[in-house]
């Protein structure tokens, strides 16, 4: 897939959301976009 623009947000998780996702080490962000893609893809037939 080719790298895309990211756009900035300001988004609120609950603190343990994010300790799941970063006590598995650097790279904790890309890893809650890479769920939120699947997600996305889950509920558009996969479109995206």
């Amino acid at each position: 897939m080719k790298p895309r623009n990211k756009v900035d947000i300001p988004m609120r998780l609950d603190p343990d959301i994010v300790e799941f996702f970063k006590k598995e080490g650097p790279g904790y962000q890309t890893r809650i976009h890479a769920v939120l893609r699947t997600c996305m893809k889950a509920r558009t037939g996969n479109r995206a």
